[in-house]
């Protein structure tokens, strides 16, 4: 049985559900094209656990998916398969790109922020969300410890200093229960964008990045006002050409493509930015700071370095098991925090994959150095006598024993721990010390408190 829009042909099109009552049929609503479940669109199966949720993620990408090749700047839409319940089938997730929704960027690259391809892409609604048009059914409401207000998520005060808000219960013209806030909370998809950037490590194609950022958000259930990104640069497909790679992250061309997306990003009306480098995406992020910089907001009385062109404010930055050099991180920081709000690294100290790049580069990478007890002390005190360990919070991931690959490296998007985490990060804007609820300060580092899998019963 189908409900909703046919085309011309009597197929699915549009926003409908498909409901199959064999045993194995499917429960499945969202979006369809030429007769085809297209995403977005949430699937459950009848009688199994079996769930899959398909998502759109907005990309750029100067890689042509061969070995470190450089291409001009690209920018598409992408429909992504992932499961999130029962069986995780071979071959997921599954990446399908949006035809109509892609083509190269050929925007001015030399002045910032003229970019329009992603706004030409919101604006045709090639993106959406499978809960764009549900009503509210659940609300964060946080205290923001440092300024003492209330922080909910999703939503802006129009009071410099809320510290009260009115909850209300009422019903749809459908006869659906929801939730509204007072007019004095205004909804984030309103009057600014919110969104997270992903940026992969050595060994990606631009499909990989996309099917493992794709994962983490089907698991996180992010909501529908903060946008997905993907940036996917020429790191190559095999590790052996690792120092290639590393010489393609310092590459002032593949910079300046990724200073057009994240100017494109703030054209189209996305003014508050979470972004996540994973492994070498640290080393590529951080060698394009001073590019990058200019479209970047001061965290000082919100100063621009350029007063003609819009601006992007950089809420956290999150390094997952980084590759780069924590000696040179540690002379970077003065500079960054100028303009990030909040940092955060995820490290293990069983990293296989860092453990070869210490010996690779002759030097402690900041992936293994902030859990490592003789060397995260480097933190402490810089020239300028500036205790970074009060400034970026460190979370040892160490203790965690499931989904883990062999190198102890690349599990954040499969394992519900890390995801919970990232999820409370980023939505509720929580530093460490206020994730109480998963997350137990150790010394100088925060570790996760769980017990471990071997344990069935105490």
């Amino acid at each position: 049985m189908y409900e909703g829009h046919l085309d011309t042909r009597g197929r699915p099109v549009g926003f409908g559900t498909w409901i199959d009552t064999s045993y194995q049929g499917e429960f499945l609503q969202g979006i369809w094209k030429d007769g085809i479940p297209y995403g977005p669109f949430e699937s459950m199966e009848n009688d199994t656990r079996n769930v899959l949720v398909n998502l759109r993620i907005i990309y750029g990408s100067n890689s042509t998916g061969q070995f470190l090749h450089r291409e001009d700047l690209k920018v598409g839409v992408a429909c992504v398969e992932s499961c999130v319940s029962g069986n995780f089938f071979k071959g997921y997730p599954i990446v399908i790109h949006l035809t109509e929704a892609q083509g190269f960027c050929r925007c001015n690259r030399d002045i910032p922020g003229s970019c329009t391809c992603i706004k030409t892409i919101f604006d045709n609604s090639h993106y959406k969300h499978i809960n764009d048009d549900k009503p509210m059914s659940s609300l964060t409401v946080a205290i923001d410890t440092k300024e003492d207000v209330l922080n909910i998520t999703g939503f802006h005060s129009l009071n410099k200093k809320p510290t009260t808000v009115t909850i209300n219960l009422s019903k749809t013209k459908r006869s659906k229960t929801k939730l509204s806030v007072d007019e004095s909370w205004v909804s984030a998809s309103k009057i600014a964008k919110e969104g997270i950037l992903f940026i992969h490590g050595l060994n990606h194609t631009l499909d990989d990045a996309l099917k493992r950022f794709g994962q983490f958000l089907a698991l996180g259930n992010f909501p529908p006002y903060l946008k997905p990104f993907v940036f996917s640069w020429p790191a190559s497909t095999n590790v052996c050409y690792y120092w290639c790679a590393v010489g393609m992250s310092s590459d002032n061309d593949t910079h300046r493509d990724l200073k057009q997306f994240i100017g494109g990003l703030c054209r189209s009306g996305i003014r508050k930015l979470h972004i996540m480098c994973h492994s070498m995406g640290a080393r590529f992020f951080l060698r394009s700071f001073n590019i990058l910089r200019d479209v970047f907001e001061m965290k000082e009385n919100g100063q621009k370095n350029d007063d003609s062109i819009d601006t992007i404010i950089i809420q956290n930055l999150i390094f997952l098991n980084p590759d780069y050099e924590m000696n040179t991180f540690i002379n970077d920081y003065d500079e960054l925090r100028k303009y990030i709000h909040n940092i955060t690294i995820y490290a293990d100290r069983r990293d296989l994959a860092l453990k070869i790049s210490n010996r690779v580069n002759r030097s402690q990478s900041l992936g293994l150095g902030v859990v490592n007890k003789p060397r995260i002390d480097k933190l402490t005190n810089n020239d300028d006598n500036l205790n970074l360990l009060n400034e970026i919070d460190i979370v040892d991931t160490s203790d965690l024993d499931r989904n883990m690959n062999s190198q102890f490296h690349g599990y954040f998007n499969i394992n519900r721990m890390m995801v919970d985490d990232l999820w409370e990060l980023i939505v509720t804007n929580t530093r460490a010390e206020q994730r109480i609820s998963r997350l137990k300060r150790y010394g100088t580092v925060f570790r996760f408190t769980l017990v471990p899998s071997s344990v069935v019963m105490v």
